[in-house]
């Protein structure tokens, strides 16, 4: 059911994902869903522009992975288009924290549009004028 629910999600189906989750939770209330599985959620919700239901998953997968900077950029995102523009810009600038300390390799892919978010986010643009259709499809 999990698979399952990661598909729905890759191709859009978010309510479809949490009712396969809830369905799984529910067969078995011993499972743990693993960390990839709220990410994934989270960043589906975001690159599907549907991101008020996937607040919980977003939290959940900063929780729970340990690098973080993936879940902190999708929940950034969700953020953002939820108008919660603070911690949208507190999520970014963590992701660009991340990839340039000391002893890691910087990667632009990762910092390049987190910088570039947290400049347009500080300077009043509208989320949806960043985060459009185009940079959604763009992400996914």
């Amino acid at each position: 059911l999990l698979q399952n629910a990661q598909t729905s999600a890759e191709h859009g189906s978010i309510a479809e994902a949490w009712a396969k989750i809830k369905e799984a939770q529910t067969l078995n209330p011993d499972l743990t869903v693993p960390p990839e599985n709220w990410i994934s959620l989270c960043w589906c919700g975001a690159a599907w522009n549907q991101p008020q239901l996937v607040f919980g998953a977003c939290d959940r997968a900063v929780e729970l992975d340990r690098y973080e900077f993936r879940s902190r950029r999708n929940r950034g995102i969700v953020r953002a288009l939820t108008g919660d523009i603070a911690g949208a810009i507190l999520d970014f600038e963590y992701v660009v924290q991340f990839w340039t300390v000391e002893g890691r390799s910087m990667s632009p892919v990762w910092t390049a549009d987190p910088e570039a978010w947290i400049a347009a986010l500080k300077a009043d643009n509208d989320p949806h004028e960043v985060f459009t259709a185009a940079t959604l499809e763009r992400l996914r």
